[in-house]
């Protein structure tokens, strides 16, 4: 078993959380990315829930949340100054040069909420 496997190996009613979501009479396209994060977030609560969690498990949960996301594809890093403060500019193939996105990292705070 894959590493992804362990996380979308689950039943089809949890994808079932994507159809609900939709507002009623309109259809809406749901992309794969979109359903495989539904399915791992599902994974990770169902595995963070149990009564008998260990600390192997937390780890491993952890250690596999990189992959609810990838690095994507045709983009160009460069390293800058903006002002004294060093910054990284992720500029996507064929994006707008007068537009940016601005993302604040506040260095790599994981919030994992735990309720029994």
């Amino acid at each position: 078993m894959t590493t992804k496997q362990k996380y979308t190996d689950k039943p089809e009613e949890e994808t079932a959380l994507i159809a609900s979501a939709r507002p009623e009479g309109r259809v809406t396209a749901v992309s794969e990315e979109s359903k495989y994060l539904v399915e791992f977030f599902a994974s990770v609560k169902e595995r963070m829930w149990k009564p008998d969690l260990d600390l192997e498990t937390i780890r491993d949960i952890v250690e596999h949340l990189q992959l609810a996301s990838t690095e994507p594809e045709a983009v160009t890093y460069t390293e800058v100054d903006a002002g004294g403060v060093p910054v990284l500019w992720c500029i996507p193939e064929g994006s707008d040069a007068n537009r940016v996105l601005l993302h604040s990292h506040d260095g790599g705070t994981i919030f994992i909420r735990f309720l029994r």
